[in-house]
Parts: C-alpha cells; structure tokens; sequence
C-alpha cells in the first residue's frame, strides 16, 4: 500500500508491520477495505487489510493529505468469514 508522505509524495507502507496496524486485543482492530483515502465500498476493489480502531482519521491524514474529501456513503462489502485480529501486537487479517 502507499500512503501520502510529506511534500505531497507517495511512500510505501505495510500496515502489517506499522504502527497503524498496532494492538493489545482483538477488539484493538478492524477491517478496512484497502489503504486509499477513503475506504472502497466494492469488495472486489481493493485488498482487506486490518488496521487499528483508533487510527482511522491517522490513515485518511495519511492518504489524502490535508484536504477535504467526499467519501461515499456506503457499508464496505468485506469477504466473508474475514475477521481482524491481534497477533503478536499486529493486527491481521484471518
């Protein structure tokens, strides 16, 4: 995934190891339809990831920089059975 770095440049992340994607407990995590500024509603247009709860807004400041964006209104359509857990102070994806 890339996110936003400073300067408007993109930098490469994985939220497998950052820390957006860091946890005590399961209940720490979510599901969360790809990495782009705003979260893809169509399960087949972009890769599940599971981030931390609290790092929503963090995420978003990430990757669509300091503007304003629309996001759609809509329920994220996540593969069935996918959950987010904690493991090892990660969250991921089972």
């Amino acid at each position: 995934c890339k996110l936003q770095g400073g300067a408007g440049h993109c930098t490469a992340a994985d939220v497998r190891t950052h820390e957006l994607g860091q946890c005590l407990k399961d209940s720490d995590c979510r599901l969360r339809m790809g990495l782009a500024c705003c979260e893809s509603c169509d399960a087949g247009s972009g890769e599940v990831v599971a981030i931390n709860v609290n790092r929503e807004e963090e995420i978003q400041h990430l990757a669509c920089g300091s503007e304003t964006i629309g996001c759609p209104e809509c329920a994220p359509q996540y593969p069935d059975g996918a959950e987010a857990v904690c493991t090892a102070g990660q969250c991921e994806v089972v």
